[in-house]
C-alpha cells in the first residue's frame, strides 16, 4: 500500500482556502472541529467533522478516518507496526519508567514545557516518566498552568526542564528562533541542567509536533538514537522509509 500521498494540491490551514478547495470539486470533506469555517465547507461538499482540538487526539482521529473510508484493517496495521517498534525500543532501554524524558519548545521569544502534545502521547505510549514540571493531565496542567498543552518558563526556572534527557524542537529554519535557541542553549542556566551535563539533551525536528503516524515514527527514531543509542533501521525500521 502506498505510504505517501502524491499529487495533493496544498489548500491552506489556519483557514483553509475556501476557494482552492471549491476547485477540487471535492465528493467528501475532512474537517478538524477547531476550524471556524465548517459552515462554509458543508456547502461546497458533504463534510465530516473530526474531534481534533489538539494533537493529543492524533491516533482517534486515524481510527474514525479508517473507518470512514473502510479501512480499518488497513489501520489496525498501522497500529500494529507502532506497537511493535514500541516494544522493540523498551526491550532496549529496559524500564522506560525509570527515564524521564522532557519536552522543550523554542520559540522567538519563549521557553515552553510540553504537556499534552502529539510528542507526549509517543513517549506516554513507551512507558518514558516526564519530570514533575511536566506529568500532569490535561484537566491539571490547566489547573496549574492555565494551559493543557504547553507553559512558558522563565530563564530563572529552566530547571522546570531537566530530565534524564531533553528534546528540544523548533522552527528552527527561522532565523529568530535559530537565534533565540542558540542563546538559551548557551546560556550558563541551561549549561548546568543535568541532562546536558551528561550530553542528554537534543535538537529535534518539527516532527514532535506532527500528528499521525509518519511524525510518530520519527519521534519513535529520535528515542532508538539517543535513549537506545542504536541505529533503528538495524533493530526495527521506520516502516515509512
Amino acid at each position: 500500500v502506498q505510504r505517501l500521498l502524491t499529487d495533493i494540491t496544498d489548500v491552506g490551514y489556519f483557514p483553509p482556502n475556501l476557494e482552492s478547495v471549491t476547485a477540487l470539486q471535492p465528493d467528501l470533506i475532512i474537517a478538524g472541529s477547531y476550524l471556524e469555517s465548517i459552515d462554509q465547507l458543508k456547502a461546497i461538499a458533504p463534510t465530516v467533522v473530526l474531534d481534533f482540538e489538539s494533537t493529543v487526539a492524533w491516533k482517534n482521529v486515524v481510527r474514525l478516518t479508517g473507518e470512514l473510508f473502510g479501512l480499518s484493517e488497513f489501520t489496525d496495521a498501522l497500529f500494529a507496526e507502532y506497537e511493535a517498534r514500541i516494544d522493540s525500543l523498551n526491550e532496549l532501554v529496559g524500564d522506560p519508567a525509570n527515564i524521564e524524558v522532557s519536552i522543550v519548545r523554542l520559540q522567538e521569544d519563549s521557553v515552553n514545557l510540553m504537556l499534552g502534545v502529539f510528542s507526549s502521547t509517543i513517549i506516554e505510549d513507551a512507558g518514558f516518566s516526564r519530570p514533575t514540571s511536566q506529568a500532569y493531565s490535561a484537566a491539571e496542567a490547566a489547573e496549574i498552568y492555565g494551559n493543557s498543552l504547553s507553559a512558558t518558563i522563565s530563564l530563572e526556572n529552566l530547571q522546570l526542564a531537566d530530565a534524564d534527557y531533553i528534546f528540544v524542537w523548533g522552527a528552527f529554519y527561522l532565523d529568530e528562533v535559530n537565534t533565540f535557541a542558540d542563546g538559551i542553549l548557551e546560556n550558563p542556566l541551561w549549561q548546568s541542567l543535568e541532562a546536558v551535563q551528561s550530553n542528554r539533551a537534543y535538537r529535534v525536528g518539527e516532527h514532535w509536533i506532527g500528528r499521525g503516524f509518519y511524525g510518530a515514527h520519527m519521534v519513535i527514531d529520535d528515542l532508538f538514537v539517543h535513549v537506545a543509542e542504536v541505529d533503528p533501521a538495524e533493530v526495527a525500521p521506520n516502516p515509512f522509509k
